[in-house]
């Protein structure tokens, strides 16, 4: 099985550096595993943090021109899906916790019929106790890092991904939903986050 994961990254050299020591420090060997980045062009730090990552095989292209939000997270993942079983979604500012990729491994062996996505990270469940082992289905999507298959982004993701007007996300849920009785599984304990104020490409 070919596991994979797509970064998106612009102009926030100081938050990369934390994104991939979130990725360094994963409790899974990342020896089967291989990160696939696009940049985009004009910051001379990020290019040289991505060029010099050596504790994962890489797969880079920086960008000849600035492709913007939408295309600059499908082009590596869509890149990724050429070879890939399985990929983790991220960008510039999505800080892993040490146990992600144990849930992107469980997620690679379970019955994935009527579902779309799992994702990291749980921004509404506000109870007072978490149970870090505990997953639900739900139809709504969290984007900050997610797994699918190759499957799953052929029939979920790719055809919503490029709207004629707005963010590849409220597109994409709004495609997913569009499907009866698919669902979306999140852990009840996060397992990624977002560091960043802004945006890849928009505020």
């Amino acid at each position: 099985m070919n596991k994979t994961i797509s970064l998106a990254c612009y102009n926030r050299p100081q938050i990369l550096r934390q994104v991939l020591d979130s990725l360094k420090e994963q409790m899974v060997d990342l020896t089967g595993y291989k990160l696939y980045i696009n940049c985009e062009p004009g910051n001379d730090e990020v290019i040289d943090i991505i060029k010099n990552i050596d504790f994962i095989e890489t797969d880079i292209i920086i960008n000849r021109k600035q492709l913007g939000l939408n295309a600059n997270t499908f082009a590596p993942m869509n890149r990724a899906f050429k070879k890939s079983d399985f990929n983790l979604y991220l960008e510039d500012d999505i800080i892993l916790s040490p146990d992600a990729l144990n849930l992107f491994e469980w997620y690679t062996e379970q019955d994935l019929t009527n579902i779309a996505m799992i994702a990291l990270c749980n921004i509404v469940d506000r109870s007072d106790s978490l149970d870090e082992n505990l997953l639900y289905r739900t139809r709504r999507m969290f984007c900050w890092g997610f797994v699918i298959s190759k499957l799953q982004f052929e029939k979920y993701f790719k055809p919503a991904w490029f709207p004629i007007d707005g963010y590849w996300a409220k597109s994409s849920a709004e495609h997913i939903r569009s499907f009866d009785n698919v669902y979306n599984i999140v852990p009840q304990l996060s397992r990624a986050t977002t560091i960043g104020k802004a945006g890849t490409n928009m505020r």
